[in-house]
């Protein structure tokens, strides 16, 4: 467990990565990791906070980010409104791409179980979330390592949740069964830079924006440049 901020902590080792904000009013959970960990997850997000998880979010259908979305939900409670009263299982929200993916959208069996499925989902390019005074971005980019990507920025503590779209470890994924693009890849992360801002006017100090990537370690806005340029020197080595 990394503590980013008193109220934003990042957990690595269980797959993907994994974001935890808290709150007085609750916990908002990005990603939930391998199906396997999912008992260790949740165990580790009560260490971190007492309140209840009010929104699962999933930043794709990979599984190693909606693995544990079952365990982690069920522990959680929804505050009400939208048609969920309050002790219900929190919402677990996607982009729809990813819900379709998942579920049998795409093809007579299902990819996961329905226990894992979204149970709220979007087809706009943004949806909000305001908890714990603290507003939440979730930003579809579409075609990207898939076609059912997503970042979540949290404005106020100034940190953003990259999903696959950065990896810290190696390049992405681009799944082309599953509608990715080099094109899109490099979109999104093109997206990440108008929102990752560096430390000014001292831009070699460390500091501003932290980016919590799909794995590897936490990182900034300089190394977000060099990754997107490297990307962009593989996608003109594969047209030549």
């Amino acid at each position: 467990v990394i503590q980013l901020y008193p109220e934003l902590y990042m957990i690595a080792g269980a797959g993907g990565n994994i974001a935890v904000h808290t709150g007085r009013e609750g916990a908002v959970v990005v990603d939930t990791g391998d199906a396997q960990m999912a008992d260790a997850v949740l165990a580790t997000i009560k260490r971190i906070t007492p309140q209840p998880i009010r929104f699962v979010i999933n930043t794709s259908a990979d599984a190693d980010r909606v693995g544990g979305n079952q365990v982690v939900s069920r522990a959680g409670q929804a505050l009400g409104g939208n048609g969920l009263l309050p002790g219900a299982p929190p919402p677990i929200v996607s982009t729809e791409p990813a819900f379709l993916r998942m579920s049998a959208g795409w093809k007579v069996q299902p990819a996961f179980p329905e226990s894992l499925w979204p149970t709220e989902t979007f087809t706009r390019s943004q949806k909000n979330i305001y908890l714990n005074q603290q507003a939440i971005e979730i930003i579809a980019q579409s075609n990207a390592h898939s076609d059912g990507d997503a970042i979540v920025f949290f404005r106020r503590s100034d940190v953003v949740v990259s999903g696959a779209i950065f990896d810290t470890e190696r390049f992405p994924i681009i799944d082309t069964a599953r509608g990715g693009t080099i094109q899109g890849e490099i979109a999104a992360l093109n997206r990440l830079m108008q929102l990752v801002i560096p430390s000014i006017p001292q831009p070699l100090k460390e500091g501003g924006t932290q980016v919590i990537p799909g794995r590897g370690r936490i990182a900034e806005q300089a190394e977000l440049v060099e990754y997107r340029s490297e990307e962009h020197t593989s996608e003109l080595q594969s047209l030549t």
